[in-house]
């Protein structure tokens, strides 16, 4: 701090003091001449232009270094975090399915999860309630429990959300204008969480997160990279969502290969 600024500070604490009734100190003919004392001025150096002589090499004037203060990466608490981001979502009016949303639906789980599961969004019945932490849907979210129990792997580790954060009914059919628009949220908590590995459950997460336009079942059974902002990249697993299961139970036989090959991934972190 400047000399200035400790005289400014020193003289607003006497006049406060003085103020409330204490009008002397211990030391008082210094304290006074300590108030009243004026900053030291520096003296201006004089700088003078010398001309160069014609015939003789000028020296070449060496502009100092500036050196940049490193930048420091602030400490965020991923529960903090998350919460905040779930709060943003609770009251978002980005698009137009919030006229239509019955529910917030931002996710959950561990807020130190090493898996990050992303679906497309939950659809809502109507006149049915829909329980507090659902994500993908009552019987989805049952499912979804039953294939992790399966690979024996810790619900604490585990965030679940879906890529449209809106639960809407099922009359609803989000567009490619709500995804962008719901985007954001999810390279956030992607960003919070920084999981090992993120698990796509279903056509349009798994499009969205790896910009690819082909089929599902063209994107499933391999081990593919996802590029997230700031540059890094998450190894991604895609396969079929809970709801197309419910509806197509011969394909869990290959949904089990998806997760076999899951974990088998996670063992090697």
């Amino acid at each position: 701090m400047q000399v200035a600024n400790i005289i400014q500070n020193l003289r607003s604490i006497l006049s406060y003091h003085t103020s409330v009734g204490i009008d002397s100190y211990p030391a008082g003919e210094d304290i006074d001449r300590f108030q009243s004392a004026e900053p030291e001025k520096r003296a201006v150096e004089k700088v003078s232009i010398v001309t160069p002589q014609v015939g003789r090499p000028q020296s070449r004037s060496v502009r100092p270094v500036q050196v940049k203060p490193a930048k420091v990466k602030a400490v965020v608490d991923p529960q903090v975090a998350l919460a905040n981001i779930r709060e943003e979502v609770s009251l978002c009016r980005g698009c137009s399915l919030n006229t239509s949303r019955t529910v917030a639906a931002a996710g959950g789980g561990g807020s130190r999860a090493r898996m990050l599961i992303v679906g497309d969004w939950l659809v809502t019945e109507p006149g049915r309630q829909v329980p507090s932490g659902t994500v993908f849907g009552i019987e989805q979210d049952r499912m979804l429990g039953k294939m992790l129990d399966a690979i024996q792997f810790p619900r604490d580790q585990v965030f679940v959300t879906n890529v449209i954060k809106c639960g809407v009914p099922g009359s609803c059919q989000p567009k490619a204008e709500h995804v962008r628009a719901c985007l954001s949220y999810l390279h956030r908590q992607i960003a919070v969480l920084e999981p090992e590995i993120l698990l796509t459950m279903g056509m349009i997460s798994t499009r969205t997160l790896l910009e690819r336009r082909e089929t599902l079942s063209k994107l499933r059974g391999r081990l593919h990279t996802c590029k997230i902002p700031e540059g890094k990249t998450i190894p991604l697993i895609a396969t079929y969502h809970p709801t197309y299961l419910l509806q197509n139970p011969e394909m869990k036989r290959a949904t089990w290969y998806d997760l076999q090959m899951l974990a088998k991934q996670l063992e090697k972190k």
